[in-house]
């Protein structure tokens, strides 16, 4: 088998991040971590799999949503965390669920229903569309999110149910870090990739989100974040 660069489809650098997603930042700190050498390329979700982004191209093979794509990198580089024991990892499988399921529709809530935001964001996902049609667009997409959130349940909260909901889920991950440098001990693993993720996002630059206020609650977390990001994130992203 060739034994290409596997290429990480995306969206573009934005807000300080590698992408602006929380999911593809999730698979990049993922690599980043384990050292693989890969590309970070922009994607086109009309023409994935699933018809979202991230996906990640390897050796002629297109493998759809985050979670898939790690166990497909654990398994073609021998990377599981062997160190974590079954209980470890049966937490691990339900906090990114909580995180997958529950916060991120709290940040996507953020991002897309406030205007200021929700104008950010579409000056970064639609960077390359011309900004007559990149205007038309965004318009069509924000329609869809709140239709999306709305199925979903968050889009059915008012504003302060969904940020008291924000602030429980933040206690828990910081009672579940604790003075911890890491989820389990002294070794990061998948599951704080995509915790971290989740945080980075949450602190995103340039956005006005209650989230990053929230978080102020939480030094470790803060702490947690800082020191994955001072370790994976060049200044240039």
């Amino acid at each position: 088998m060739q034994n290409t660069k596997p290429k990480l489809h995306g969206f573009y650098p934005a807000f300080g991040l590698p992408d602006p997603s929380p999911f593809t930042l999730k698979v990049y700190l993922f690599l980043k971590r384990h050292e693989i050498d890969f590309e970070l390329v922009p994607g086109d979700p009309r023409s994935t799999p699933h018809k979202k982004i991230p996906v990640l191209e390897h050796n002629g093979t297109i493998i759809p949503d985050s979670e898939i794509i790690l166990d497909y990198l654990s398994e073609n580089f021998s990377l599981a965390d062997k160190a974590l024991t079954p209980e470890q990892e049966g937490f691990g499988h339900m906090l990114v669920r909580g995180l997958d399921e529950k916060l991120y529709w709290s940040i996507v809530y953020a991002r897309w229903m406030d205007d200021q935001n929700a104008r950010k964001i579409r000056d970064a996902l639609f960077v390359e569309v011309p900004t007559p049609l990149r205007k038309l667009i965004f318009s069509v997409v924000r329609r869809q999110v709140k239709k999306d959130l709305y199925s979903q349940g968050t889009g059915r909260l008012s504003n302060q149910e969904i940020y008291d909901f924000v602030a429980q889920d933040l206690e828990s991950l910081s009672k579940a870090l604790s003075d911890k440098p890491f989820l389990f001990g002294e070794t990061m693993s998948r599951y704080d990739c995509a915790l971290a993720a989740s945080i980075g996002q949450m602190l995103a630059e340039g956005l006005d989100s209650p989230h990053a206020t929230l978080l102020e609650r939480h030094s470790n977390l803060l702490n947690y974040w800082a020191r994955i990001k001072e370790a994976y994130i060049p200044l240039a992203s």
